[in-house]
């Protein structure tokens, strides 16, 4: 059995396998094949070009974030961070 810390909300992917498992009723390994395999399908369908919703839970989206400029705090150097595309969750 796993237990959520609350001063550490964040569940890893090893943690929602069990959990899942668990919930299921099905063998650690078939719970972490599906997980494996649904995560591939996801990024799958949004390299295609496509969001994906799951209703009632939210929707994945990729994002072009722009090339910015920032200020290093440790050593005030100036540094470039190139365009992207990032995977977006609402």
């Amino acid at each position: 059995m796993i237990i959520i810390s609350y001063n550490n909300p964040t569940v890893f992917k090893e943690e929602l396998t069990e959990l899942f498992a668990e919930k299921t009723g099905i063998t650690k390994k078939k719970s972490k094949e599906t997980i494996a395999a649904f995560c591939e399908l996801l990024k799958e369908q949004l390299q295609t070009g496509n969001d994906v919703n799951l209703y009632g839970f939210g929707r994945f989206t990729l994002a072009k974030i722009k090339e910015r400029t920032y200020v290093s705090g440790l050593n005030g150097k100036r540094t470039v961070k190139p365009a992207h595309v990032q995977v977006i969750f609402k």
